[in-house]
């Protein structure tokens, strides 16, 4: 699976001097499947793609709704990869008829993690 950037299959860094992130962020448009661990009120599961990705967590953009503090499973197409982490959504916020959520990852493997960080 291939990122879906219209302009490049490449993953941009963004570069931001006011960051404040642990890790580096990459603008980078992938498919991701996004499942309630637990505690999400609405969706059981629900399908998106990517806005920006770090070591630390993902920004989504889905229709489906999510809530801050909602626990969720992520399955993240990279590349040949499919990462799996658990995460939390920190902030969410409504676009248009989309939801984009900014979600910490709370568990994810060492391998997966250095996947995110060879696209920085």
């Amino acid at each position: 699976i291939r990122p879906m950037n219209s302009n490049s299959s490449e993953p941009k860094p963004i570069a931001d001097p006011n960051e404040r992130r642990r890790e580096p962020r990459v603008h980078a448009l992938y498919h991701v499947i996004i499942t309630a661990d637990g505690t999400s009120r609405e969706v059981d599961m629900t399908v998106g793609r990517t806005l920006d990705v770090s070591a630390a967590g993902v920004r989504v953009e889905t229709p489906g709704l999510l809530g801050v503090d909602d626990q969720v499973r992520l399955e993240i197409a990279v590349e040949e990869t499919l990462i799996d982490a658990r995460g939390r959504v920190v902030r969410v916020a409504r676009v248009g008829r989309l939801i984009e959520a900014g979600i910490e990852f709370t568990s994810i493997t060492d391998s997966d993690r250095a996947e995110l960080q060879k696209l920085s």
